[in-house]
Order: structure tokens, then C-alpha cells, then sequence
């Protein structure tokens, strides 16, 4: 663990730096980025297999991306040797399939049942929202609260209800499975006992990555918006319209 968090913590400053980067392109006006433009036509971020293989690395997948499928890459895109190596990373379980396999393996081997305990604290908490809100209420509003209340139910049942969190899987609103996702809160509500501080750090690096990833891409979207308006993009995409659908 310690060496897995020792690499991770890398990656992130790797992505701090490379975020870096858009403070020396703004400072070029526009005129100047498009004299400069030229020298990136055969780099762009599209045409990067190393970034294509990342993204699939970490577990973005066909069904959550709006369009150019991973086979346009491996088809249209990239030919030969490229192709192949994009295909076996296509292939190999990706970080996240892998977090949530030993995510799960935590939760078997924990001594205590912690849905049992989770839930159990959940329904204290909501018993005593409902007192405190209607001890507050009155007579013309107590429907209100009760209507407060049963959308905090329905907002756990997500977490605590397996069948509720399986539509949420269904409709891609969640990535990992329910047992995992009970682990990870754990990790996260338990953080301070030695046993899960380690794997706390280690989520926390993941989470770090997820959101240096989405700074790039917002950092991208802007300096395109600042230098080249809605020019098309330099591999032929749409541009802007493009790198704001990969935002979602």
C-alpha cells in the first residue's frame, strides 16, 4: 500500500504540472497561439494514443463516452502496431474494474457487518430529523416535513438498498458494484483506525487523479474557447463543441 500510494502521488503531480502548462499558452494572444498552432497539427490531444490509453486505463468505457467509439480508434484512427497496442489495453481489466475487485475482497474480510451498522446509524439520524424538524414545525407545514423526510429516505435507500443502488448501475449513474461502494464508505468513515488509513490515502490519490483529469480537460476547453473561438479542432473534431461533450 504504501508503495502504491508512493506512485500515485506521482501521477498526481505529474497532472499538477502538466495543469501548469495553460498559465504559459494564455499568455500568447490569439494572433500569436495561431502562428504557434501549426506546430501542433500531428500532436493533438485526440491523435494521442498515450492519452487514449490512459483514459482506458482508468476505466472510461464505450458506454460513457458521447461519440468516437473505441473502435474509431482502433479502425480510423490509429493503424499497425498502435492499433494492437490500443486493442490488449482494450482488453485488460482497467484500474477501476481492479479497484472494485479489492474493494469487494476488503469488505469480505472485515470482521463486522457495516451495512448492518451503517443502516442502523442511517435510520437514528433520520428519526432524529424527523423530531427535530417537526418540533420546529407547524400545523400548515408538517406535510412539508414529511415530505423532507421521505426524500432523505429514498436518498439512503441509493446507498443501503441494494436493489435501488442496482438501477443507479443500470443507469450508469454509479461505476462500481454495491458491495464495493459499501467498502469504500467504510474506508472513508473509519478512516482514522490504522488498518484503513493507508487505503483511505489510497482513495484519496485516486480522487485526486479524477479531478486533476477533469482540470486539464476544463483548462483545455477554455484556452480553446480564449485563442480559437470556435474554430474547428486541430485533428478535425468540432472544437470547443466537442471537448465540452467529453466534460459529461
Amino acid at each position: 500500500m504504501f508503495n502504491i500510494n508512493l506512485r500515485l502521488k506521482r501521477i498526481v503531480n505529474v497532472f499538477q504540472v502538466l495543469n501548469q502548462q495553460f498559465q504559459l499558452l494564455e499568455t500568447m494572444t490569439p494572433i500569436e497561439f495561431l502562428e504557434f498552432r501549426m506546430y501542433l497539427t500531428s500532436g493533438s490531444g485526440f491523435q494521442s494514443l498515450q492519452f487514449r490509453m490512459i483514459e482506458i486505463k482508468l476505466g472510461l468505457t464505450d458506454a460513457f463516452r458521447n461519440f468516437y467509439k473505441t473502435k474509431y480508434f482502433v479502425h480510423t484512427m490509429f493503424k499497425g502496431e498502435q492499433s494492437t497496442q490500443l486493442k490488449q489495453v482494450i482488453n485488460q481489466d482497467s484500474l477501476l474494474i481492479r479497484l472494485e475487485k479489492w474493494l469487494e475482497h476488503i469488505y469480505d474480510t472485515t470482521s463486522f457487518n457495516f451495512l448492518e451498522v451503517f443502516t442502523s446509524s442511517v435510520e437514528r439520524f433520520i428519526e432524529h430529523e424527523r423530531k427535530e424538524k417537526t418540533s420546529k414545525a407547524d400545523d400548515m407545514n408538517t406535510e412539508t416535513v414529511e415530505g423532507q423526510i421521505e426524500a432523505l429516505k429514498r436518498k439512503f435507500s441509493t446507498m443501503t438498498d441494494s436493489i435501488e443502488y442496482e438501477k443507479l448501475l443500470n443507469t450508469n449513474e454509479r461505476r462500481i458494484s454495491h458491495k464495493a461502494m459499501l467498502s469504500a464508505l467504510m474506508i472513508s468513515l473509519y478512516h482514522q483506525e490504522p488498518c484503513f488509513q493507508q487505503a483511505y490515502q489510497m482513495l484519496h490519490l485516486l480522487m485526486d487523479i479524477d479531478s486533476q483529469m477533469i482540470d486539464w480537460r476544463q483548462k483545455h476547453i477554455l484556452l480553446v474557447q480564449r485563442q480559437i473561438g470556435r474554430k474547428p479542432g486541430t485533428a478535425g473534431t468540432d472544437g470547443i463543441f466537442y471537448l465540452q461533450k467529453t466534460m459529461t
